[in-house]
């Protein structure tokens, strides 16, 4: 918006951005993909209080969503919107392209139970498994019914978000002193399972793996074994006084619960006085948007995990933001990051763009914002039936069964 110099409708179907120079980034911008999406709404819907619920949902154009049969927590279902038109031409891939739709109904099913889902697929009584458990994905591999298949590698990314407003992680040279303490091998072998290697990526800085932003620039103090004596040394050199640490863990999300646990051993390896709050992820979330001290209900770090297309650059990656109480929980205040992410978007080419990033990572690894806790690739799977699924998230456009 800074770029924008009028944003207008000049008609319903029409809006218009005027920039005040040229802003490359503006589609990227408007088609991101992953939350917080640039969400176009009717004006009616537009308007409703930020903090209240939405009255009602649309779909996407190919579907419609059935408010009627919905079930909170265990069903959802989506019916083919009839008076929708796909394009007639294009490329599939990710959301773009003609979206053809081959199913009268969609039904989502919400099964939290691994093993009750797993079973459900390999027996045919579901067609597809959304995220594949890693623990029981040599038992889907061996049903020649059954496909496994990553559909995004940018996979997820996980992260140890502290509080730079409370102690102790409000001084910067503690943070820099726990840096020894992160197994980020730990933390994904946790996940996946140390026999699938193939399934995550170490070392993770700041910008995901294998995107034109990501580099190793500054990541030494992830590689190598861990030296947990060394890491208390450097603490109480650094400040550290036993000052207790308030650790949230959703513990409604298995892959941040299974990161939480191996988080809580290191910070405990580390000498810290940690207290762990695992709760369901929207209580966590509540606690987070809290800024006082842990005894008037704040908390001093959380465990958290993103699409990896949220870290793709600086633009839309709101946990590398320095900009304290405007910003994301943590409320980091980074004035260098800052002006290099402003730098970035000024960047003439992707050489300096990618010189920039690596300066932020830099900056990053001396300020930490956040810890990263490596990346890891998400299986979905399906019966062989099911073809044509699409790369990226679950959609059901161009789905067909054969």
């Amino acid at each position: 918006m800074a770029t924008t110099d009028e944003l207008s409708a000049p008609d319903d179907r029409t809006i218009r951005f005027r920039l005040k120079r040229p802003f490359p980034q503006l589609p990227i911008a408007l088609g991101k993909a992953s939350v917080p999406v640039c969400a176009m709404m009717p004006e009616r819907l537009a308007n409703t209080d930020a903090f209240r619920q939405v009255p009602e949902l649309i779909g996407s154009g190919p579907f419609r969503f059935k408010a009627d049969e919905r079930v909170p927590g265990a069903r959802v279902v989506y019916t083919k919107f009839d008076g929708y038109v796909p394009r007639k031409d294009g490329t599939v891939t990710w959301t773009s392209g003609p979206k053809v739709v081959h199913f009268d109904r969609v039904q989502w099913t919400v099964m939290p139970d691994s093993a009750t889902a797993t079973n459900a697929l390999i027996a045919g009584e579901a067609d597809w498994q959304e995220y594949a458990y890693h623990n029981l994905l040599s038992l889907l591999r061996r049903n020649r019914n059954v496909r496994v298949r990553v559909l995004d590698n940018s996979g997820f990314v996980g992260m140890l978000r502290v509080n730079h407003t409370q102690a102790p992680f409000n001084n910067p040279a503690i943070r820099r002193a726990l840096l020894g303490a992160i197994d980020q091998t730990s933390c994904m072998q946790a996940l996946v399972g140390p026999a699938e290697t193939g399934l995550y990526n170490v070392p993770l800085g700041f910008f995901g793996p294998g995107t034109p932003m990501a580099s190793n620039a500054g990541l030494e103090p992830f590689v190598g074994p861990r030296n947990y004596a060394k890491v208390r040394e450097d603490l109480r050199a650094a400040g550290y006084r036993g000052e207790q640490v308030l650790l949230m863990i959703p513990s409604t999300s298995e892959p941040n619960a299974l990161m939480g646990a191996v988080v809580t051993d290191m910070l405990k390896q580390s000498g810290m006085n940690v207290e762990v709050y695992s709760v369901e992820f929207n209580a966590m979330l509540q606690r987070r948007n809290r800024r006082g001290t842990i005894a008037e209900g704040g908390w001093s770090a959380f465990v958290s995990n993103w699409v990896g297309t949220d870290w793709m650059n600086p633009a839309g990656h709101i946990a590398l933001r320095g900009n304290g109480d405007a910003g994301y929980g943590g409320w980091a205040t980074m004035p260098k990051i800052e002006e290099l992410r402003d730098a970035w978007f000024q960047a003439p080419d992707l050489a300096a763009q990618q010189a920039i990033c690596r300066d932020i990572q830099v900056e990053a690894m001396r300020e930490v914002p956040y810890y990263p806790l490596g990346q890891y690739l998400q299986p979905t799977a399906f019966r062989a039936n099911i073809t044509n699924i699409n790369e990226g998230f679950a959609t059901f456009w161009n789905v067909r069964r054969s």
